[in-house]
């Protein structure tokens, strides 16, 4: 699936209620070009180019600035 169906599944979720296994989504490339899966404690499970599949910190650096603050719960 690609971010642009997934954009749209579930229902939002307000950024100070995500709870692991919530959808995240980031403006890189693009608006929502970017989604991981929430893992709780600032931290998203998301495969980026440099890493592959891992675990990022969304708390600070590059991924706190492109988070946008769409949170789906599917």
């Amino acid at each position: 699936m690609s971010t642009e169906t997934l954009k749209n599944l579930g229902s939002p979720v307000p950024v100070s209620d995500m709870q692991p296994g919530d959808l995240v989504f980031f403006d890189t490339y693009k608006k929502d070009g970017h989604v991981g899966i929430y893992a709780g404690n600032g931290k998203f499970l998301g495969c980026q180019g440099k890493t592959g599949v891992a675990i990022a910190d969304m708390s600070k650096g590059y991924f706190q600035r492109k988070f946008n603050g769409r949170v789906r719960r599917i």
